[in-house]
């Protein structure tokens, strides 16, 4: 395991998502440092996924996919094993998305996870596409493993959700483990408010402060993990600072994309080891954790990220359960053509963004950066062009909505998110009070008071994607290629 110096800035390091290898992290007085167990000790292994975004088939960037991730899994001593996930595992390919999920899910069952801290974008399609796979009917397919969200309020009852637990609990080894699943506080506001308008993400901390003293009191926990769909530095500084019955000993991020395995010093203490594995698959987390079963605690604690572009074998239940799926398979591999050269996300942006002013045939168009996805990118020129190539693109099932807009408030939008505007028009020239046509998706719609707020909105029902697959498919017949 690659050794690294402790890390006394991991705030600015995790701010500004510096890439670590991995680290080792011990106590002052080390015990366990010689690559031995001690005598009384046992060693368990933490795994996780992180933002995997259906990822499930090998995509040549160093995405693997699944069938290679869980035979390495599943080649674990599974006596001292615990696989979980920090969330966003669904959403994102066409196989994954199609199904919303249930390809993901029945994998990770096979691979052996044990728990799911629920990520934002578990909530893209509403949440009976959450819950259908914890409601104990088998024939909407079922997770074997926890879904966990230990601060997901519903407004509604002002309890827990119910497709939710707070927390899991297994044993390996003879010891004791809870689980706390959260997701980041304020991440609603990442979701387009028609799925998520009922929910309320609370703040971690206090979810912590409540059920590690029960996971460690009543339940005997003697090690305590957090999966944490978020990734901010005074989070996690701030679980480190915890003591006693509230106190964490390992903790893994998600939400962001970043990759590092690094840890948050504790006076006299074994520090917080904390990771996060990038996105897709092409890194599994693993934290390793020396626990002292006569004297119950941790007494030595090392993380790093497993790059997974070495995983040759694959699972062969993997790929017969692909089999199951074929005939979505077929739509998610159509050749919609070439690329005429390469494609990065910046003028791929501004692409979708005229494309929908065009398709829509409004005066302007206006779009989120966030939704033409960074890990699609780059497409390589003289290669295929997927269907499945235009939803990691836009995985998400964003409709159209016209609205109209005046002048001004037009202007006001300038400079917010990529916008389009039609030909033949000029900013500085647009009236003020007068009435422009305005196309935007539904996310942003509900998230704009400014759009929300427009005169006459025209609930299209067209998906976003849609208009996307059909300029391709309209520059292939007139080019020859996919141009911008």
């Amino acid at each position: 395991m690659k050794r690294i110096k402790r890390l006394s800035l991991l705030l600015l390091i995790l701010v500004f998502g510096f890439i670590l290898g991995g680290c080792t992290c011990k106590p002052d007085n080390g015990n366990g440092g010689n690559g031995t167990t001690p005598v009384g000790s046992v060693t368990l292994d933490f795994y996780s996924l992180n933002d995997f975004h259906g990822a499930m088939f090998n995509d040549g960037k160093g995405a693997p996919g699944f069938a290679a991730i869980s035979h390495y899994l599943k080649s674990l001593n599974q006596e001292k094993s615990i696989i979980l996930s920090a969330g966003d595992m669904f959403q994102g390919t066409a196989l994954s998305s199609m199904t919303r999920g249930r390809v993901v899910v029945e994998a990770m069952n096979e691979a052996g996870f044990v728990a799911m801290a629920l990520g934002n974008h578990e909530f893209d399609w509403g949440e009976e596409h959450i819950a259908r796979y914890v409601d104990g009917e088998q024939e909407n397919g079922e997770a074997d493993f926890a879904f966990l969200g230990a601060n997901i309020k519903d407004l509604r009852t002002g309890e827990l959700a119910s497709f939710v637990k707070p927390y899991h609990i297994v044993e390996k080894s003879g010891v004791k483990i809870g689980i706390i699943g959260l997701i980041g506080l304020g991440l609603e506001s990442d979701i387009s408010r028609n799925f998520v308008e009922n929910f309320q993400f609370t703040s971690e901390l206090e979810a912590i402060k409540l059920y590690a003293p029960i996971l460690r009191g009543e339940h005997e926990c003697e090690i305590v993990v957090v999966s944490v769909h978020n990734d901010t530095s005074p989070i996690n500084e701030a679980i480190a600072n915890l003591s006693g019955n509230q106190r964490v000993d390992l903790v893994f991020n998600g939400h962001t994309h970043y990759y590092y395995a690094a840890e948050q010093r504790r006076s006299n203490d074994v520090p917080l080891a904390i990771v996060q594995s990038g996105s897709s698959g092409r890194y599994v987390g693993k934290i390793q954790v020396v626990y002292d079963r006569d004297n119950k605690k941790v007494t030595d604690i090392s993380a790093e990220n497993i790059k997974t572009a070495t995983f040759s074998k694959e699972d062969q239940k993997i790929l017969d359960l692909y089999q199951n799926y074929q005939d979505v398979i077929d739509i998610s591999e159509e050749v919609l053509g070439q690329a005429k050269v390469d494609i990065y996300r910046e003028e791929a942006t501004t692409w979708a963004v005229n494309v929908l002013q065009k398709t829509a045939d409004t005066d302007f168009a206006i779009i989120n950066t966030g939704g033409i996805r960074r890990d699609a990118f780059p497409i390589r020129a003289n290669t295929d062009v997927l269907y499945d190539n235009i939803f990691r693109i836009m995985p998400f099932e964003n409709t159209i909505i016209k609205t109209n807009l005046t002048g001004s408030q037009i202007k006001g939008l300038r400079g917010s998110n990529p916008m389009a505007i039609r030909d033949g028009l000029n900013y500085d020239n647009l009236v003020d009070d007068d009435l422009y046509t305005i196309a935007t998706i539904d996310y942003l719609f509900y998230k704009d008071y400014r759009l929300e707020n427009g005169a006459n909105p025209d609930f299209t029902g067209d998906l976003f994607r849609d208009y996307l697959v059909a300029a391709v498919k309209q520059s292939v017949l007139e080019n020859g290629y996919w141009i911008l």
